[in-house]
């Protein structure tokens, strides 16, 4: 008999995306709080200046970084490789996108963190199927090796049913009532905290559709780290 060894991953989660308003940031909560609920807490990055909304609506959990500046790239990339079983979370300003990039490329960050053992997954968020296939095939093209999860947001865009199974790693956000999110933020309660009964949402109703959504989403989050796990497997005779 066999036995499958899945290997320990410290995975580095980059929501990512050339244009404004496209849900990276609800991406970069959902794993923040995936990450939380099922190991120890994350070290985030919210590359928004100006409007840093990740660090907001999770109550400072993400370090706000200017990557125009040197000392935030030298937070940033010295922060995603420092020691520590953590995943590590970027919230990438459409602002920062092309820079941040060209900076990966220029230091070979990949190559640098998969020789450190970490797992470098890039969740590219766009409006149309179309931009999604074009900047797919770039950052394919560009970071290297790093996984590409395509993330359709029903938010932004429209289910796209069959078509979004051309990619070969995606990953659907459903849509949730836009005054649950709201509701949340007056609360000042994270996405999980909103699921208790005593200190969550006063509705139940609201409370169970959160709850519903975040386990659609957290059942697809665990596929990823399990993908990921068995990436690494060894086989051992029993």
């Amino acid at each position: 008999m066999r036995h499958v060894l899945m290997s320990g991953w410290t995975p580095i989660f980059i929501a990512c995306g050339p244009l404004a308003h496209a849900g990276k940031t609800l991406s970069a909560r959902l794993f923040l709080e995936f990450c939380r609920a099922n190991g120890p807490p994350p070290l985030a990055f919210d590359l928004n200046p100006h409007d840093a909304e990740l660090t907001a609506t999770t109550n400072g959990a993400a370090e706000i970084v200017n990557l125009s500046t040197t000392a935030g790239q030298m937070r940033l990339f010295e922060g995603m490789l420092q020691a520590g079983p953590e995943a590590r979370i970027v919230d990438l300003w459409h602002g920062s996108y092309e820079p941040f990039l060209d900076l990966m490329e220029q230091m070979d960050f990949a190559s640098e963190a998969a020789l450190r053992d970490f797992r470098l997954v890039l969740l590219l968020h766009g409006s149309s199927l179309e931009e999604l296939d074009v900047h797919a095939a770039q950052l394919r093209a560009r970071i290297n090796p790093a996984e590409t999860i395509v993330v359709l947001n029903e938010h932004i865009c429209e289910a796209a049913g069959s078509a979004f199974a051309r990619f070969e790693h995606c990953l659907a956000i459903p849509p949730l009532a836009p005054s649950i999110l709201r509701r949340l933020e007056r609360m000042r309660l994270g996405l999980v905290e909103g699921t208790d009964a005593e200190h969550g949402l006063p509705s139940m109703v609201a409370r169970s559709c959160l709850r519903d959504w975040l386990t659609q989403v957290f059942a697809q989050f665990h596929c990823i780290e399990l993908r990921h796990r068995l990436g690494a497997t060894t086989f051992n005779p029993g």
